[in-house]
């Protein structure tokens, strides 16, 4: 089995010899992100800016719960925008560097929305059980605070690394499936997370990594993005940074998984 180092430096051998395509994907996910996400970036930066204005700890937690949920619809459609702009751009990449030596587009009109339409359903699949798994936690959480008259800290880092294990493990049999889907062939969501459990280590191990050097890009980004707020529109660049870099990250672990065996075909259908 090959261990995580390898497999994030095939990824990016892989992204060497596709730069230009992944180039032109990872500015188009970041376009297209500028125009949808901006809505929650606004409603977001508004949010900070009035925590900063009147103090975070002259704010009652009802009404910083408040500030949220009055922006919630925003941030789910934005969200969701987000996952169908992935979607749309992942099917190319995942074709691209298939094994199977593929073409990014195959001139199948059909067949790409096809691919498109499994690609969102799994990512939206693997959100949703994320969101599922959160709530029953949070609702057992509640149920032994109850019992034993308040929380206990121990038992809230337990949730929530539970909870981030479970993203990242969804979010890579998402990836998975997307493969599959990408080269026509079919397999669930379901199957797709069987087959997932013997590549555990690698499959989490490469997709934790590559998202904390992605939030530390972002952040690094965004940072310079805030000092430039008199020459552009730092909401729609941020959007914009936020955009390429859910779609570079997916991107690069569908890279990963082609290289582990088992996972992405090595023959064509017969």
């Amino acid at each position: 089995m090959l261990n995580v180092t390898t497999l994030i430096k095939l990824a990016f051998l892989a992204a060497q010899r596709r730069a230009q395509l992944l180039f032109l994907l990872t500015i188009l996910a970041g376009l297209i992100s500028s125009v949808l996400l901006a809505p929650a970036i606004e409603a977001l930066q508004d949010i900070q800016l009035a925590l900063l204005k009147t103090g975070k700890n002259q704010l009652s937690e009802a009404e910083i719960v408040e500030m949220f949920s009055s922006n919630l619809g925003t941030f789910i459609s934005s969200y969701i925008a987000l996952l169908a702009t992935v979607s749309a751009l992942l099917p190319f990449w995942a074709r691209a560097v298939s094994p199977l030596r593929l073409t990014p587009w195959d001139a199948d009109t059909s067949a790409y929305i096809r691919r498109v339409a499994l690609s969102f359903f799994h990512l939206l699949t693997a959100a949703g059980l994320t969101l599922v798994l959160l709530t029953l936690l949070l609702i057992l959480l509640g149920a032994i605070g109850a019992i034993l008259g308040g929380f206990n800290s121990f038992l809230v880092i337990i949730v929530m690394a539970a909870v981030l294990w479970a993203s990242l493990f969804f979010s890579a049999v998402a990836n998975i499936a997307i493969i599959a889907a990408s080269t026509d062939r079919r397999l669930p969501f379901a199957a797709a997370l069987l087959r997932a459990r013997f590549f555990v280590r690698p499959i989490i191990g490469t997709l934790a990594l590559l998202l904390f050097l992605s939030f530390l890009a972002e952040n690094i980004l965004t940072a310079l993005a805030q000092n430039m707020a008199d020459v552009i529109n730092t909401t729609m660049l941020t959007a914009f940074i936020h955009g390429a870099a859910a779609f570079l990250t997916t991107a690069f672990h569908i890279s990963v998984l082609q290289n582990i065996p088992g996972i992405s075909p090595r023959e064509p259908d017969l």
